[in-house]
């Protein structure tokens, strides 16, 4: 069975920027930390528009993906659905990722690509 790889793009609206900010925080870092399951979750900050983050989650498969909708970080991020600014259900792209693809030494490697910490909360990783 191939990896998942979900990439979800949100707006937040600008009142809800502190309370969003905490709620993926704690979610990434708990997903990252507590579930063997996720492989990554980054959260990036669009470099044009201070309101616009992307997701970048990988799930050893379905039932990972399933447990992190269970886990009790992931209700504090459910509970900001509030704050995002459009869909209430922002959109999810499902990239099965194939391992041979995969550049070696990557793959579960966690030390790679951007996430939140304690202190991030002010000069997010961008992307453009």
């Amino acid at each position: 069975m191939s990896n998942l790889a979900i990439w979800v793009k949100v707006t937040v609206k600008p009142e809800g920027l502190e309370k969003f900010l905490h709620a993926i925080e704690v979610d990434a870092l708990g997903s990252e930390r507590d579930e063997p399951g996720c492989m990554r979750f980054n959260v990036l900050r669009d470099a044009d528009d201070e309101l616009t983050y992307y997701f970048y989650e990988v799930y050893e498969n379905e039932a990972a993906l399933a447990a992190h909708r269970e886990a009790p970080h992931y209700a504090i991020w459910s509970a900001a659905a509030d704050t995002l600014d459009g869909e209430d259900h922002p959109r999810l792209d499902r990239l099965p990722l194939q391992p041979e693809l995969l550049v070696e030494g990557l793959s579960r490697h966690r030390a790679y690509g951007y996430r939140l910490n304690s202190t991030s909360k002010v000069g997010l990783p961008t992307v453009k």
